[in-house]
């Protein structure tokens, strides 16, 4: 999995993570936008490797950024309520719509190519 981004007040933008089997085999252009949280040692099983291993964080799923090609620009779409429960900074806001901002260009440039 990519992260694209650096966190920033816990948040980052990454690609989406799909249970093995699940995988589309065309990438959408779609990304998640997820919020880390740091917790006391827990065992978990790695859904990668299914292996089990000791972790201090977490995240989850907040929102994600999905490409719309009519309109030539991305749409954040909440996971249920969860943007707005993790009220994010205008920093990550920030973050966020530059990286829309690049990726909009990259796209453009691809699909002129095309």
């Amino acid at each position: 999995m990519r992260e694209y981004t650096e966190r920033i007040d816990g948040f980052q933008i990454r690609d989406i993570t799909y249970f093995p089997g699940y995988e589309p085999e065309v990438r959408p252009r779609e990304f998640d936008i997820v919020k880390w949280q740091s917790h006391e040692p827990r065992k978990v099983r790695d859904i990668s490797d299914n292996k089990e291993i000791i972790t201090t964080e977490n995240c989850y799923s907040v929102a994600h950024l999905i490409w719309d090609n009519h309109e030539r620009e991305f749409n954040l779409n909440s996971i249920g309520l969860r943007w707005l429960d993790a009220a994010p900074s205008n920093k990550v806001c920030k973050m966020i719509k530059n990286f829309a901002m690049f990726k909009t260009a990259e796209y453009n440039a691809i699909d002129e190519e095309e």
